[in-house]
C-alpha cells in the first residue's frame, strides 16, 4: 500500500490536492517506524519486526548505551560515496594498503550513520567499512529499502562505486551485516551473491528468512564458490523470543555444513535489551568477532 501511494504521488499520477492528502497520510502511517510495543506495518514477511520510535543518527532504540558496556561508538568520520541512481552511501577508509569490504545496511526509519558508527569502530581501520542508505520517504523523511531487489540493485551499485574510486578494496569475501530490515531483505540478497560474501553478520532480523533451499544454495556456495576459508553466520538477538528461532537456524546450518553461530545480547540485570543493534547487542557482536574472522588471514591482526 505505502509503495503504491508513494509511487502515485511521486510520478505525478495523482493531481488533485485532497486526494494527495489522503495518500500521504496513509504512506507516513506505514512508513514511519513503530514504537517498541508496536506491531510493524510489515508483520506479514517472514521475520519483519518493530522498529524504534525515532530514527536517531547514533542508535536505533531509545536506550543509552551504558559506560561500562564494552562497545563504544567513537570511530573515524565516514566519508560520503556518491551511487548513482541511488542515494550517497557511507564509506570509513581504512588504514593504507589493499584492505577487505565490510558492507553494512540499516533498518527501516533509520538512517545509516549510527549503525556504521559501531562497524566502523568494530573494524577498527582493517577493512572498508560501507554503508548504505536506502530510499528517502519524502513524507516521512525516514529512510528505508524497498524491497530485496532494490536492496540488491543498491548493493551492486554500491560496491561498484567504491572500486572505482579506491582501487585498493579487495571485495572478495566481503562481510555483509545487515540490521531488521538490511538482515530480512539481505538474505536473498546474500543467497544470491554468496560468492561474494562468506562472512555473515545478521541483527534482529533474517531469521526466520532462511528457507531449506536457501541454507542448500548457500551452503553449495560455501563449498564450491569462491572463498577460501568456507562461510560463517552470526545471529545476534536483543529478544528473548529470537533465541529459539535463531538457534533453530544454527543448527539447520550446521547440519548443511555452514558454520553458523548466535549470540543474545542482555543487559546488566541479565534482561533482555530489545529490538536494537548497540548496547549488550554489540558487545555480544564484538565478543563473537574472532571467531566470525577465525581462517580469513587479512583479519589476522583484528
Amino acid at each position: 500500500m505505502r509503495y503504491k501511494a508513494f509511487k502515485l504521488i511521486t510520478r505525478g499520477v495523482v493531481k488533485q490536492p485532497w486526494l494527495i492528502g489522503l495518500l500521504a497520510l496513509a504512506t507516513c502511517a506505514a512508513a514511519c517506524p513503530a514504537r517498541k510495543d508496536e506491531v510493524d506495518p510489515r508483520a506479514s514477511a517472514p521475520d519483519a519486526s518493530s522498529e524504534a520510535s525515532v530514527a536517531m543518527a547514533t542508535s536505533p532504540s531509545s536506550k543509552t548505551v551504558s559506560s561500562s558496556s564494552t562497545t563504544s561508538f567513537t570511530s573515524a568520520a565516514p566519508t560520503p560515496l556518491p551511487v548513482p541512481g541511488f542515494g550517497d552511501a557511507l564509506v570509513v577508509l581504512p588504514k593504507p594498503g589493499r584492505r577487505p569490504l565490510v558492507v553494512v545496511t540499516h533498518g527501516h526509519g533509520e538512517a545509516p550513520e549510527g549503525i556504521c558508527a559501531l562497524f566502523s569502530r568494530l573494524v577498527a581501520a582493517r577493512a572498508w567499512v560501507l554503508c548504505l542508505r536506502g530510499t528517502l520517504w519524502p513524507i516521512s523523511q525516514v529512510h528505508t529499502y524497498e524491497g530485496e531487489n532494490a536492496l540488491g540493485e543498491e548493493l551492486d551499485a554500491a560496491i561498484a562505486a567504491l572500486v572505482a574510486r579506491y582501487p585498493d578494496v579487495d571485495e572478495a569475501d566481503a562481510i555483509y551485516a545487515g540490521f531488521s530490515m538490511g538482515a530480512t531483505f539481505g538474505v536473498p540478497v546474500l543467497v544470491a551473491r554468496a560468492t561474494r560474501f562468506s562472512r555473515v553478520i545478521l541483527v534482529e532480523g533474517g531469521i526466520t528468512d532462511w528457507s531449506a533451499g536457501r541454507i542448500a544454495a548457500f551452503a553449495r556456495a560455501a563449498k564450491n564458490g569462491a572463498a577460501k576459508n568456507g562461510h560463517r553466520v552470526l545471529f545476534a538477538v536483543g529478544r528473548a523470543v529470537k533465541v529459539p528461532q535463531a538457534e533453530a537456524i544454527v543448527r539447520k546450518m550446521k547440519s548443511a555444513g555452514i558454520a553458523a553461530q548466535s549470540v543474545f545480547g542482555v543487559d546488566e540485570a541479565g534482561a533482555e535489551y530489545g529490538h536494537g543493534w548497540d548496547g549488550p547487542v554489540a558487545a555480544q557482536i564484538e565478543r563473537a568477532l574472532p571467531w566470525l574472522l577465525e581462517g580469513d588471514v587479512r583479519y589476522a591482526q583484528w
